[in-house]
C-alpha cells in the first residue's frame, strides 16, 4: 500500500477544537523560493503551489511561529504548514531519517504562545519528485503526459507502481497531488500515534 499523509487531522478526544493560525515572528513565507524552480511540464513547480518534491532555499524561512487560537488544546505533533509541508516532532524526524537519511529537509522552528515557547517542531519538506502512478491501472486511466483527475462519482481509483517507487519512502508525484509515503514508513509512524497525523491508503501494483 501507498499512504497519503496529512497534518492537523481532528482528534475525537478533542471535540470542539477550533481553527488555529500560526503567524511568523521572523522570516517571510512570501519570499521563500525553491532552490531549483525549473518547470518539468507537470504540476506547477513553486513553493507557493507546494508539493514540488524539491528542496527550498531556507534564507527567508521563519524560525519562530506564534500560535493564535486553540490555546486550551495541545499543539499537534503533526500539523499543516506552508508549501504543502508539515510541522513535525523530533521523533517523526528520526523515523523518516532512519528510512531515508539526508534526503528530506527538516528545518527547526519554535512554536510560541502568549510569549512562551510551547513546542519545538521541524518544517518537513519532502525532497523526492517522482513519477509513480500506475497510469493504465488508475480509474480513469492516465495518459503518459496527463495529470490524474478523479471522476468524482465514487468509482475513481488512484493506483501506484511499485517498480517506479523503487526504494523511496517519501515523495511527491509529478502527475498527482499529495504527500506520499511507503507502507514501511507509514507503519513506523503509525506506531507512535502522532496527534494530528492523517492517512489515506492507495493500492500499488
Amino acid at each position: 500500500m501507498v499512504y497519503h499523509i496529512s497534518g492537523g487531522a481532528p482528534d475525537p478526544k478533542l471535540a470542539g477544537i477550533l481553527t488555529q493560525v500560526l503567524i511568523p515572528v521572523d522570516g517571510d513565507f512570501d519570499k521563500v523560493e525553491l532552490i531549483d524552480p525549473s518547470q518539468d511540464g507537470r504540476w506547477g513547480v513553486s513553493f507557493r503551489t507546494g508539493g514540488s518534491g524539491r528542496p527550498i532555499d531556507t534564507t527567508h524561512m521563519p524560525t519562530r511561529l506564534r500560535r493564535k487560537g486553540n490555546e486550551e488544546f495541545p499543539f499537534y505533533e503533526v500539523a499543516r504548514t506552508q508549501g504543502k509541508g508539515l510541522l513535525v516532532t523530533e521523533k517523526f524526524k528520526q523515523i523518516v531519517e532512519r528510512f531515508e537519511p539526508d534526503v528530506h529537509q527538516f528545518l527547526p522552528v519554535d512554536i510560541e504562545q502568549r510569549g512562551k515557547v510551547i513546542a519545538k517542531r521541524y518544517f518537513f519538506y519532502i525532497c523526492n519528485r517522482l513519477d509513480t502512478l500506475a497510469k493504465d491501472a488508475c480509474i480513469p486511466p492516465v495518459g503518459e503526459d496527463e495529470h490524474y483527475m478523479p471522476i468524482r462519482d465514487g468509482n475513481d481509483k488512484k493506483i501506484f507502481d511499485t517498480h517506479k517507487i523503487g526504494s523511496c519512502h517519501a515523495w511527491h508525484d509529478k502527475y498527482t497531488l499529495g504527500s506520499f509515503i511507503s507502507d514501511e514508513l507509514a507503519a513506523a509512524l503509525a506506531e507512535q500515534n502522532f496527534l494530528g497525523m492523517g492517512y489515506q491508503k492507495f493500492d500499488q501494483v
